[in-house]
């Protein structure tokens, strides 16, 4: 029932993203989850955009560490690159 009652509240907080226009892809993700969507896309600059732009809205501890892995990855490929 738990799981039930989570997608049920992940709705909710959908419609609430959407209704008042905010860009947030992921505002209803867990931190676990972005650093499982960071693990998968770590070439993907649209989607490392997205989970920055996420995690500025976050300040639990993981969060801020995720970003700062994150910005030190893309970092690390801009280098690369040139």
């Amino acid at each position: 029932m738990p799981y039930i009652c989570q997608n049920k509240i992940h709705f909710i907080l959908s419609i609430y993203n959407k209704s008042y226009g905010t860009k947030r892809k992921y505002f209803t993700s867990s931190v676990y989850d972005l650093i499982e969507i960071f693990s998968e896309n770590k070439l993907n600059k649209n989607i490392l955009e997205e989970l920055i732009n996420e995690l500025n809205h976050r300040k639990s501890k993981a969060a801020i560490k995720l970003k700062k892995e994150i910005e030190a990855h893309m970092q690390g490929e801009t280098k690369k690159s040139k």
